[in-house]
């Protein structure tokens, strides 16, 4: 009879638990997952057959030097082209005569009429040692610097030197170019007049022009056609100017299998955390690219590959930190590369300036996959969602309502539900549930490891009723699911 009552007593909840049809639109669990970058290196442009690929930083920079070799002297002469050497040419290749004073001894003289064929004496210098850069150097400009006086009677006027030039071993020449009138002190003279920091001389230069081999440089006298040497060269030197592209790009890899085969990607980060900042603050471009076959200790400069989409671009500010890059485009490029056809599980980025060639030549030096702590290394965080399933309503106990199965205030016997998703499908594990007893807010069920495939969750029992219970979760695996719901006082 006590059974009997009991049971009588409880009838009532357990008539109304399969009525009571709740039904909601799916919830899903949205799940968070760092992907650190399987590869990582950067390329440098004025180092563009290098590999940095080892180092414990990643460079971004955007760089365009301005700069010049100095003034250079040469090394050796010979004879021009009009085939009448200087006296003592050689003297012209280092400078010794002070200025606004005279000193023939130190000076390779040259004549317009030298016998026996009378033509100007010439010579052409050479082996200046520039030692440029090759790589990413455009040429500016070029400066000659001629010291050196006149002698002979007074009434001479118009002595000058003419300076030309070649970039091919002599095969080809610039047009000549004119000291202004020569003192009869030692004095220097800049050809062209107005500095060489723009002026190209009428030529196509690159950086091999001016290497020993191909640069030469020849002096001629120009004046009137007397007998006598009446120039005196002290010295010749040349000064290169030029600018360097100095720009440093990122490349980062992610292996995106980790993501559920089933997942529905809602978001994504780029984390990069910056090490040295920029001395002013640059908008960084994260770029998806063409090919994914670098290697972190393979990619160059030289072989780097092509920039495809742009997916975002932030500004870097000038503190240490992290730097997030992030939108709906890089959202959908990690959902092409991980689940479309076309894409190949594998996400390959590049970071750059948005305007490379800054006068400024602004660094900002990253942590790499090689840093030796963790935490700062780049990181790509996506997020996303499963097939969702949910308690589509009240679902009637697996178990009798009574107080051997758990439905007694205090009892410890779980009370079981069956969980099945909005097609009425038994839904499986991996439910991130989420518990509401009441107006309470909701709290995540916890898996028991002792109730293997089992979630737990609490629902307080209150005199002789059962408060409102919801269930919503995502689908993690496939691993069938019972549900219990874990009666306590």
């Amino acid at each position: 009879m006590e059974r009997q009552r009991k049971l009588r007593r409880w009838l009532p909840v357990a008539m109304l638990a399969p009525a009571m049809v709740l039904l909601a639109a799916p919830v899903y669990a949205q799940v968070s997952l760092d992907l650190v970058a399987a590869e990582d290196s950067y390329v440098v442009q004025n180092d563009p057959g290098s590999n940095f690929g080892t180092t414990q930083e990643l460079h971004v920079r955007s760089c365009l030097l301005s700069t010049n070799t100095g003034l250079k002297s040469p090394a050796s002469c010979q004879t021009g082209t009009t085939g009448n050497p200087a006296s003592d040419p050689a003297r012209a290749t280092g400078d010794e005569v002070v200025l606004g004073s005279t000193n023939d001894a130190c000076c390779a003289w040259f004549r317009t009429r030298n016998p026996p064929s009378n033509v100007a004496d010439s010579e052409v210098y050479r082996d200046f040692s520039f030692n440029l850069p090759t790589a990413s150097v455009t040429i500016a400009g070029i400066e000659v610097r001629v010291s050196g006086y006149r002698t002979g009677p007074s009434r001479l006027t118009g002595l000058t030197f003419k300076i030309r030039l070649s970039g091919d071993g002599g095969a080809s020449w610039t047009g000549y170019r004119n000291t202004t009138e020569l003192e009869r002190t030692d004095a220097e003279y800049v050809v062209p007049a107005s500095g060489g920091t723009t002026d190209l001389w009428g030529g196509v230069w690159t950086a091999e022009s001016f290497s020993n081999a191909n640069f030469q440089l020849e002096v001629m006298p120009e004046g009137p056609a007397e007998t006598g040497e009446q120039w005196k060269l002290d010295s010749i030197r040349v000064k290169i100017c030029y600018t360097q592209n100095q720009n440093e790009r990122t490349f980062l890899k992610f292996d995106l299998s980790p993501i559920p085969g089933n997942a529905t990607v809602v978001g994504t980060e780029l984390r990069a955390t910056i090490k040295m900042p920029p001395i002013a603050s640059r908008d960084y471009q994260a770029h998806c690219v063409s090919d994914d076959t670098w290697t972190q200790t393979a990619v160059t400069w030289n072989n780097q590959p092509d920039i495809l989409s742009l997916l975002d671009t932030r500004a870097t500010g000038v503190a240490t930190g992290q730097m997030v890059w992030t939108g709906a485009a890089l959202r959908d490029q990690v959902a092409f590369e991980r689940f479309d056809a076309g894409g190949n599980g594998i996400l390959s980025l590049r970071i750059g300036d948005a305007e490379e060639d800054a006068p400024l030549g602004c660094l900002t030096s990253f942590c790499s996959s090689e840093s030796a702590e963790a935490a700062p290394r780049p990181v790509l965080r996506v997020s996303y969602t499963l097939p969702g399933f949910f308690f589509a309503g009240w679902r009637p106990p697996l178990n009798l309502p009574g107080p051997e199965d758990g439905w007694e205030s205090g009892s410890t016997k779980p009370v079981k539900f069956l969980v099945v998703d909005d097609a009425g499908n038994p839904a499986v594990s991996g439910v991130n549930a989420l518990v509401q007893i009441g107006a309470s807010a909701p709290v995540a069920a916890a898996l028991d490891d002792a109730q293997t495939g089992q979630w737990i969750a609490e629902i307080k029992l209150v005199g002789s009723g059962v408060q409102a219970v919801t269930i919503t979760g995502n689908v993690q695996n496939v691993t069938p699911l019972a549900i219990l719901v874990k009666s306590n006082p």
